[in-house]
């Protein structure tokens, strides 16, 4: 998989690519715990 995907407009709709990001985003999250900033929900 290229890592650059979500970055390519061609590529970000795929539902491959938006169930990568939505992944990536829930480990993260896990790992770091939730966000202290208002703004990021």
């Amino acid at each position: 998989m290229m890592h650059d995907c979500g970055l390519l407009n061609a590529l970000a709709d795929l539902p491959q690519v938006t169930s990568f990001v939505t992944q990536a985003a829930a480990e993260l999250r896990k790992h770091l715990g939730p966000s202290r900033n208002p703004f990021l929900v």
